[in-house]
C-alpha cells in the first residue's frame, strides 16, 4: 500500500483505523502526510495515538457527521476493513466526500 501510495496526499482519514498499524505506516513513509484516525474501540483508539496525528473516537457515521459539519477536509480516505461493516456504506462515503 505505500508504494502506491499518493505522493501529494498531505491529509488523509483513517476510518476504522483500528491501531493504527496501516496509516501509521504511511505516515512512516511519507513524513508530511497528516493523519486523522476514527475507531469506535477504546483500547484500539489508545493504541492507535501512539502511531497518528490525532483519532477521534466514537461511532463512525457520528464522527463523519461533526467532521464534515467542521468544515474539515481531506485528501484521502482510508476504508481499510470498515466499509463492508457499515449499515449504509454509500451515506458514509458521500458524507465524507463533502
Amino acid at each position: 500500500m505505500t508504494r502506491h501510495f499518493p505522493a501529494t496526499v498531505r491529509r488523509l482519514l483513517d476510518v476504522g483505523c483500528g491501531e493504527g498499524w496501516a496509516s501509521g505506516a504511511l505516515r512512516r513513509s511519507h513524513p508530511a502526510l497528516s493523519v486523522t484516525g476514527i475507531e469506535i474501540d477504546a483500547a484500539a483508539a489508545a493504541d492507535a495515538r501512539s502511531r497518528l496525528d490525532r483519532v477521534l473516537e466514537g461511532d463512525v457515521m457520528a464522527v463523519l457527521r461533526a467532521l464534515s459539519n467542521a468544515g474539515e477536509r481531506f485528501d484521502a480516505f482510508l476504508f481499510a476493513d470498515a466499509l463492508e461493516h457499515f449499515e449504509d456504506p454509500i451515506a458514509a462515503l458521500s458524507i465524507a466526500r463533502v
